[in-house]
């Protein structure tokens, strides 16, 4: 549950990720007052990191959860071996 904050360009596939998913902090600029700006903005927004944590959490659960990939992926298989 500990808030992240990602630093990368704005047109990767990461950045569109967590914007989708609102599950970090995001700078895109390539700059160092843009990037204390963010530090600065999850150190002191308890409301921000609160919301950030819960977010991360219910993505990963839901969507990078290691047995239920291989659940998935064991059932794509199976439904392509039988076609």
């Amino acid at each position: 549950g500990t808030p992240v904050i990602l630093f990368a360009p704005p047109d990767t596939a990461v950045v569109n990720y967590a914007k989708k998913y609102d599950c970090f902090e995001i700078s895109t600029e390539k700059s160092v007052t843009a990037l204390s700006a963010s530090i600065k903005n999850i150190i002191t927004s308890l409301p921000r990191r609160r919301q950030l944590s819960a977010r991360a959490t219910s993505i990963a659960e839901q969507k990078h959860n290691a047995l239920l990939i291989t659940s998935n992926f064991r059932k794509a298989l199976s439904s392509i071996r039988q076609n």
